[in-house]
């Protein structure tokens, strides 16, 4: 099964850290030719990129977060759901013994007032 994290749509970090290397390749080629106020200028452009970098990243996180909360809860839902699915399973496959082996309807009663216990059947009043 996949992880939470797996879940997020990694294209956009991907693209996050894309246009990081990109920036900043891009800045080192040109602090070569750059005097002192355009290196200031661009300095600032990368302060500026890496804050909303940084946002974005958080962002995913908190995605992911939620996407591996909302995928325990489906977990638990799915377990419920089998073990309800085995013991319904289980009681189906005592009645169709009862029948088969023709056991008194006392049985029955006493299976039906099981079933009637565990919430399975609400007599008719």
């Amino acid at each position: 099964m996949k992880s939470a994290v797996q879940l997020v749509d990694t294209s956009s970090l991907k693209d996050v850290v894309c246009r990081a290397e990109s920036a900043m390749t891009q800045t080192r080629e040109r602090k070569r030719n750059m005097n002192e106020k355009e290196i200031r200028e661009e300095c600032a452009k990368l302060a500026e990129l890496s804050g909303k970098l940084l946002q974005e990243k958080t962002e995913l996180e908190n995605i992911a977060h939620e996407q591996s909360v909302e995928l325990f809860d489906l977990k638990k839902i799915i377990a419920g759901a089998q073990n309800k699915e085995e013991v319904l399973l289980d009681y189906i496959d005592n009645m169709c013994g009862m029948i088969e082996a023709e056991t008194p309807l006392k049985e029955h009663d006493r299976w039906l007032d099981d079933c009637v216990a565990c919430g399975f059947y609400e007599k008719a009043e």
